[in-house]
This record gives structure tokens, C-alpha cells and sequence, in this order.
């Protein structure tokens, strides 16, 4: 007599390395928070570092700009002394030159200056041809030693991550070592009802129950893949904390470097300034000389010379000074704009 059936089974396996399993998703999710958050730092690290280097270069091309105004001023004021017998072919070819030196620096200066602002585009995906409209000069940007000292203290989030890894590879060792030797537990049920044609109606006779204890012993083998897996985690938490202690000694080092890079770029500051203000009197004097006859032209070039240098030089040191407290705030994972202030 034919009579049709089906079968039911539920199984649960049970394990020591569940919550060891737990744990490592835990941590994995808190890795990648924590690498997002750097990725994130290194973003705005970029973008600032970047919209200072932009800040320099615009600061430049308009001294560029200056010069080669004063020198087409001057050389028209030589074509005039040139036509009443005050100033010589030589002195005109001289100053004529002079112009076209100034204007080709001008152009490569605004080269730079536009290519820098198409990086910073990239950077924050702006479209090409949107214009950017930035405020802010290097020259009023300001740290104080006080804050470049010892009053603020953090860690890189290289460091935080370089842990957080560490912290995963342990618990995911532990649960392969766990489940590779450890007993696991699992609870069986499986029903068969049966349909009875004579009693029109189905019958079961209350299913099975098991529970079994398992162990795997081809594990404890020397050879076995589960031991080498192990080693090999082994292995990289031992490089992992290498790399621990290496950054942290680097960290150190460069967070003393940092700071006494800052207090010497502010001290550099206050004598750039007495250098530019003296190189413009220097210049003047020169301007002065040049028109009662007493000072040659190249005298005059060269002391104006002296003036672009010493500004360019300010403009360098402001740069110095901004990029040393930028790096400083990325190395401490401190909020950006905690060093430098913009007055």
C-alpha cells in the first residue's frame, strides 16, 4: 500500500567561537570607522595644505604683478629721459629687458597659481570650470609658542588604527584556535508524519531528538591547515606590533620636531618683516638717488630685487609656519584651526 510522507529535520550547532566571532565583527566595524575617520582627516589635511599652498602662490603673483608695473613705469620714464639725452640706448635695452623678465615671471606665476587651483578642484570634485572665490592671506595667520608647546597632547590616528587591527587579528586567532580544538554541540530534530489511507489522516510517530558532541582531531595534526592559519595570524599580529611601536617612537619624534619648527618659523616671521621693511628703504633711497643722478640703473634693479626676495622669503616662512602647525594637528588628532588662527 502506497502511503505518502515527508520529512522534517532542524539542526543547531553550537560553538565556543560564536562570541569570539561576535567580538570580531565588533572590532572589524570599529576598524573601519576609524579608517574612515582618517581618510576623512586626510581629505581636509590635503584640502588646507593645498589652500595654503594656493594662498603663497596668489600672494606671489601679485608681487609679480607689482614689479612688472613699476618696471614698465620705469621704463617708459627711461624712453622719456632717452629722448632729451638723459639716458642712454644701453639703459633703455636694459630696461626694456627688465619688462619682458617681469611680465614672463608674472605669466608663470599665474600658471602655477591656476594650476594649483585645478588640484584643489580635483581634490573637493569641483567642476573645472566653476570659479573659486578664496579669502584668507598666510600674512595674518598666527601661532603662539604657548600653543606650539607642551599644553596639547593626542595621538596620530594611524596609531588608533594600527591597534584596532591588532585588537581583531588577536580575537580572530582566538576563535580559529577555538574552533579548530575546541568541542562543538549540536542539537538535532527530524520528524516523518506518514498519511494513513485507512484512518484518512496523518500520523507521526513524534520525531527524533539528538545531541551530539564533536571534536576535530585531524587538527591536532603538525601539518594541519588550521594550525598554519593560526601561525600565520600569529605572524602578522607579531608585525602589527612592530609597526605599533615603531609609529608610536616616530610620533615622538616628529611632535618635538613639529613644535620647535613652528616657534622657529614664528621667531623667522618678526625678522622676515624687519628684512622687508629695511630692503624697502633700501629701495627707496636707490629710487631716490636714481632720479637725482646719483644711483645706476642696475643699482635700482638690484635693490628692488632685494625687496621681491626678502617678501618672497616672508611669504615662504608664513607658508613654513602654517604647513609645520597643519601637520602638527593631523599628528595630535586635534580639531583643524586649534594651532593656527586667521586674524
Amino acid at each position: 500500500v502506497w502511503s505518502p510522507g515527508f520529512s522534517l529535520s532542524a539542526s543547531l550547532r553550537i560553538s565556543p567561537s560564536i562570541m569570539a566571532n561576535i567580538r570580531q565583527a565588533k572590532e572589524d566595524y570599529e576598524a573601519g570607522l576609524l579608517n574612515y575617520a582618517a581618510a576623512r582627516q586626510e581629505l581636509e589635511f590635503q584640502a588646507r595644505r593645498l589652500y595654503c599652498n594656493i594662498l603663497v602662490l596668489r600672494a606671489n603673483t601679485r608681487l609679480m604683478e607689482q614689479n612688472a608695473a613699476s618696471s614698465r613705469s620705469r621704463y617708459e620714464q627711461i624712453r622719456t629721459r632717452q629722448q632729451t639725452g638723459q639716458a642712454s640706448n644701453l639703459d633703455e635695452l636694459s630696461a626694456r629687458l627688465d619688462v619682458q623678465t617681469q611680465e614672463t615671471s608674472v605669466r608663470s606665476a599665474a600658471t602655477a597659481y591656476e594650476n594649483a587651483l585645478d588640484s584643489l578642484k580635483n581634490l573637493l570634485v569641483i567642476p573645472p570650470e566653476e570659479n573659486l572665490s578664496l579669502r584668507g592671506s598666510l600674512q595674518t595667520l598666527s601661532v603662539s609658542e604657548e600653543n606650539a608647546g607642551a599644553g596639547i597632547s593626542g595621538q596620530p590616528l594611524a596609531l588608533e588604527v594600527v591597534r584596532k587591527n591588532i585588537a581583531a587579528l588577536e580575537t580572530q586567532r582566538k576563535g580559529l584556535r577555538i574552533d579548530a580544538y575546541g568541542p562543538s554541540l549540536e542539537f538535532a530534530w527530524n520528524a516523518t508524519p506518514l498519511y494513513s489511507s485507512k484512518n484518512n489522516n496523518w500520523t507521526d510517530s513524534g520525531g527524533q531528538f539528538s545531541i551530539g558532541l564533536s571534536l576535530k582531531l585531524d587538527n591536532f595534526l603538525p601539518w594541519a591547515a588550521a594550525q598554519e592559519e593560526i601561525d600565520s595570524l600569529g605572524d602578522a599580529i607579531a608585525a602589527r606590533k612592530n609597526l605599533l611601536r615603531e609609529t608610536t617612537l616616530n610620533h615622538g619624534n616628529t611632535v618635538r620636531t613639529l613644535r620647535r619648527n613652528i616657534i622657529q618659523s614664528a621667531r623667522n616671521i618678526e625678522t622676515l618683516r624687519l628684512n622687508v621693511t629695511l630692503a624697502e628703504e633700501n629701495r627707496g633711497m636707490y629710487e631716490e638717488a636714481y632720479r637725482r643722478g646719483a644711483a645706476d640703473l642696475q643699482s635700482l634693479y638690484s635693490a628692488r630685487d632685494n625687496v621681491l626676495r626678502a617678501e618672497n622669503q616672508l611669504l615662504s616662512e608664513h607658508y613654513n609656519l602654517a604647513a609645520a602647525a597643519l601637520d602638527l594637528e593631523k599628528e595630535l588628532s586635534v580639531p583643524f584651526g586649534t594651532l593656527i588662527h586667521w586674524q
